[in-house]
């Protein structure tokens, strides 16, 4: 790693690469807490270290984001070429690391909705406050920025994550304000939300770290991005129905 003599470039330069390192950690960490049985000490240390990485990587993304949201010009200057259309240069930046604020406001409100679930288990009323209403609130404002985005230019992916990041936000405010839960509630809010950040950091890598990877399939690159979604969605379907109890009636005492 060469570090350029701007300390400011420097900077944004380490943190891409933390970005890249801690975030490769996350992507083998999410599939480690899934060998060990639910609430054993090694599920429990191993979903700790992932959430962490999580929080880093999701936190450090939220930066990297607002610095090229606030100056493209100077943090990605090698993408203005002297016969390029500044405007649209600028334009395309400002959209592509729009989604990536995005996808930072999803995974930081999932993994913070799957931890805090577990902390306040039956303690509803715990939830009504700022630390857990923020990130879905945030999440809430950049998803109606991105379907925006997905509208204006028929972009497929923006149009399906900004109806991902909508339904997400809005079940977790719901959840926040509910006034009891019973144990099968916060199993299934656990499961699926720490599923939905691991959603989160692969889609990351497939549509921005790999995309280079898949240049060569064009269009059918949106299959790359989508599918964690789709299989994502169906594991934690099949997760929550072998979990959860069938009867969440009998479980409200626990």
């Amino acid at each position: 790693m060469t570090l350029l003599p701007d300390p400011v470039l420097s900077f944004y330069q380490l943190m891409v690469w933390l970005h890249i390192g801690v975030g490769s950690i996350a992507l083998i960490l999410f599939w480690v807490p899934l060998r060990f049985a639910k609430g054993s000490p090694a599920h429990k240390r191993s979903g700790r270290y992932y959430a962490n990485c999580m929080y880093f990587v999701a936190g450090n993304g939220l930066l990297l984001a607002v610095l090229v949201l606030s100056d493209p010009m100077y943090f990605k200057a090698s993408l203005y070429l002297p016969d390029s259309n500044e405007e649209a240069v600028t334009s395309a930046i400002r959209q592509f690391w729009s989604f990536l604020l995005f996808l930072c406001f999803l995974v930081l409100t999932n993994v913070n909705h799957a931890m805090a679930v577990l902390r306040v288990k039956n303690n509803i009323t715990k939830m009504r406050s700022i630390r857990y209403l923020a990130f879905p609130g945030m999440l809430f404002i950049s998803s109606v920025w991105v379907l925006y985005m997905g509208i204006k230019d028929t972009h497929m992916l923006f149009l399906a994550f900004s109806a991902i990041g909508l339904l997400s936000s809005v079940d977790t405010i719901r959840y926040c304000l509910r006034t009891s839960v019973t144990r099968n509630d916060w199993m299934a809010a656990h499961i699926g939300n720490i599923c939905g950040s691991g959603i989160g950091v692969y889609t990351a890598f497939f549509a921005f770290g790999g995309r280079s990877l898949f240049s060569d399939f064009g269009q059918w690159q949106l299959v790359f991005w989508i599918a964690p979604a789709i299989i994502g969605t169906f594991l934690i379907s099949k997760s929550i129905k072998r979990y959860t109890t069938p009867s969440s009636t009998t479980t409200a005492m626990h």
